[in-house]
C-alpha cells in the first residue's frame, strides 16, 4: 500500500526577487499516519530553469534515463531531519534573472519501512534590479549647476506593477 499526503502545498513568501536577494518558502506539508519524514532537499527539471542558469551550472546536470526532458540539477543538498522548518531560505543571489520551477522533495519512510519520494514544485521569478533613470537639467532653464540627477523610477501605480507608466515622470 502507498503511503498518503494528507496536505501538501509550498507557499512562496516572494515569488518576484530582485537579483540579489533570497528567496522564501514555506512548505505546509502533512503526511499520512505513520508516515515519517527522514530528509529533504531541492532540485529543478532543466525544463524549469532559464538556458543562463543551466549554462552555468552544465557540469552539475544530471540524466534521467535516455529522456533529455527530465534532466535536472541539484540545488540544496539534502538535510536529515525528522520535521520541515516552518520557513526555507534558498540562496538565490548569484543566480541569473528568469523563471524558475523548482521542487522540495521530501524523503519519506512509511510505517512498514519503505522509502517512498514526494516531489513538490513551487515557482518564482529573479529580475534584474532597475537602475535609476538620468537626466541633465531641467525644463524652464533650471539645471543642478550642470550635474547629472538619478531620478528612481516610479512603481507601483495601481495596474502597472512594473512601472511603465511612471517611467518618465521626474519625480
Amino acid at each position: 500500500m502507498l503511503s498518503a499526503l494528507m496536505m501538501a502545498a509550498v507557499v512562496v513568501v516572494n515569488p518576484m526577487v530582485k537579483s540579489g536577494e533570497t528567496v522564501r518558502v514555506r512548505p505546509q506539508i502533512e503526511f499520512a499516519a505513520g508516515d515519517s519524514l527522514r530528509s529533504y532537499s531541492f532540485f529543478a527539471y532543466v525544463h524549469g530553469l532559464p538556458a543562463e542558469f543551466v549554462r552555468r551550472n552544465a557540469d552539475k546536470v544530471k540524466k534521467n534515463g535516455n529522456d533529455p526532458y527530465w534532466r535536472s540539477v541539484p540545488i540544496a543538498q539534502s538535510k536529515w531531519t525528522r520535521t520541515l522548518p516552518e520557513e526555507i531560505e534558498l540562496d538565490v543571489r548569484d543566480w541569473p534573472a528568469g523563471d524558475y520551477r523548482v521542487t522540495l522533495q521530501c524523503h519519506v519512510s512509511d510505517k512498514d519501512g519503505k522509502d517512498r519520494y514526494r516531489p513538490h514544485a513551487f515557482e518564482f521569478s529573479i529580475r534584474e534590479p532597475r537602475t535609476p533613470e538620468r537626466f541633465s537639467g531641467f525644463r524652464g532653464g533650471a539645471s543642478a549647476a550642470g550635474r547629472d540627477l538619478a531620478i528612481p523610477r516610479v512603481t507601483g501605480l495601481a495596474g502597472d506593477p512594473e512601472g511603465a507608466l511612471g517611467a518618465d515622470v521626474p519625480w
